[in-house]
């Protein structure tokens, strides 16, 4: 019976050796299809970059890899140094051993498949994903979790993973909006909300209505001269005609709404996706936000106010205004406070 492939098998066949760590020849090392989210651009000018660097016998962390079955490695996390190490040594910047190949530091990843899937989200080699590459994430990680397990193991609220859930389910032709640029997720999101399956033809009718936004793309207004009028009231019956009823109840917008809206709309006009978080909240009037390395805190009775208008698709203008104040007019309706 053949062994399983491992670690120490590869060491003792030689496929593997060890020097101040474990070290695979790079044509050893494979890339797992469809592991990674679709559209992961490689060869732009980062890239070159950290090939360059590399190049230059620059140091870099270590290839977490796994076994695989038929020999060599799958990739778990480091698909950017692979690929700068392989552009290296194709352009001959790198000196070739013996076989041809060179020797690539690795390490050993240690998790099952949702961890593997995990490490996709809470890495990325310090490159953002898109939010349609979180999308898929969070939609191949709902088959194993809860939102709420997602959340603390992504370290990201449960109101982004269900806006990013949400768009990972919504049609392709709002999905590829996103992609292109034309909306955001956040307002993508909400009009796929509120128009279900009809959202990609309003928002194709809304980029006619895209005018003076200053990235181009479109914006709750333009949604809201695209999307049709409201269905007409009933006309009330009489008086007499009337039949008694049981009151509805009333429905009312909760803190964690205005927190989910505060949130949502903050991170797209700031373009932060990965940085900004809300900490806490106290009460309804003051609101912590750390943005990078600093906390905001928002004060003010309109607080409430500011989030109940974007629950309702009511305050349209959330573009940035200037390169010191990144959250845009949101914060132009209530005091903001850094923290010291």
């Amino acid at each position: 019976m053949t062994k399983p492939n491992s670690f120490r098998k590869m060491i003792d066949d030689k496929t593997m050796r060890r020097a101040n760590a474990q070290q695979i020849e790079l044509h050893n090392i494979f890339v797992e299809p469809g592991f990674n989210p679709e559209g992961r651009i490689l060869n732009d000018e980062e890239d070159m970059s950290l090939m360059q660097h590399i190049a230059d016998g620059g140091s870099y962390p270590p290839l977490e890899v796994r076994p695989r079955a038929e020999g060599g490695v799958w990739i778990v996390d480091g698909h950017r140094r692979r690929h700068a190490i392989q552009q290296a040594l194709d352009k001959g910047l790198l000196p070739r051993n013996e076989n041809g190949s060179v020797w690539v530091h690795v390490a050993l990843f240690e998790g099952n498949d949702v961890d593997r899937v995990l490490r996709i989200a809470t890495s990325s080699e310090g490159r953002k994903l898109t939010p349609i590459q979180q999308a898929e994430i969070y939609k191949r990680l709902s088959k194993w979790l809860t939102l709420e397990e997602i959340a603390k193991k992504t370290h990201k609220s449960e109101a982004h993973i269900r806006q990013m859930q949400m768009l990972a389910n919504a049609n392709h032709d709002v999905q590829n909006m996103v992609k292109a640029g034309e909306v955001s997720a956040t307002e993508a999101v909400r009009v796929v909300r509120e128009h279900g399956e009809n959202a990609g033809h309003i928002l194709q009718e809304a980029k006619a209505h895209v005018k003076d936004s200053k990235n181009g793309r479109i914006t709750a207004a333009a949604v809201k001269k695209a999307a049709p009028p409201p269905p007409a009231a009933p006309a009330q019956a009489k008086a007499s005609e009337q039949q008694p009823s049981v009151p509805a109840a009333k429905q009312s917008i909760t803190d964690a709404d205005r927190l989910a809206a505060l949130e949502a709309a903050i991170r797209d006009a700031s373009n932060q996706e990965h940085s900004i978080r809300i900490a806490k909240c106290h009460g309804e009037q003051t609101l912590v936000l750390r943005l990078g390395q600093t906390d905001k805190f928002i004060h003010g009775a309109t607080l409430k106010k500011v989030a109940d208008q974007l629950i309702k698709g009511q305050f349209t203008d959330l573009e940035t205004e200037g390169d010191d104040d990144k959250t845009g007019d949101l914060f132009d309706a209530a005091e903001v406070k850094e923290s010291a």
